[in-house]
């Protein structure tokens, strides 16, 4: 005979299958828009004086937490910087992109990642010194 399934044994089942095909991705989106996008919006809200003026450390300190702590943000970062590279540095940035802008993009780029670094392995950031 055919085998019954319960109608918790189905759902659950849907609910496995569903999660693994739309968790990672809906979560890779997410870190992006957590580095790329909130952070932006943040920032340009408090120049324009719209959020308060701490809120960009607050969420700043936030995504410092979220890098230590939590493999898909640091994966957006990858992503986001990956991007913007594309975008700002040579050989494949537009010729528009004046050279100062590239410059002021690889020295903050570069700070970050640094920053990033003394994060993840705090130790290897001692022994630098």
């Amino acid at each position: 005979g055919g085998q019954v399934v319960s109608v918790a044994g189905r759902v659950s089942r849907f609910m496995g299958e569903w999660s693994s095909k739309y968790y990672s991705p809906a979560l890779r989106e997410v870190g992006v828009w957590e580095v790329a996008v909130i952070g932006v919006w943040i920032v340009l809200g408090a120049v324009t004086l719209q959020t308060p003026l701490l809120a960009p450390l607050a969420y700043f300190q936030f995504l410092r937490m979220r890098y230590a702590l939590s493999a898909p943000t640091r994966a957006a970062f990858r992503r986001v910087r990956v991007f913007v590279d594309r975008l700002l540095t040579p050989p494949t940035a537009h010729s528009a992109v004046p050279a100062v802008v590239a410059d002021a993009y690889i020295k903050v780029r570069d700070t970050l990642v640094r920053m990033g670094s003394m994060i993840t392995d705090p130790a290897a950031h001692q022994q630098q010194r």
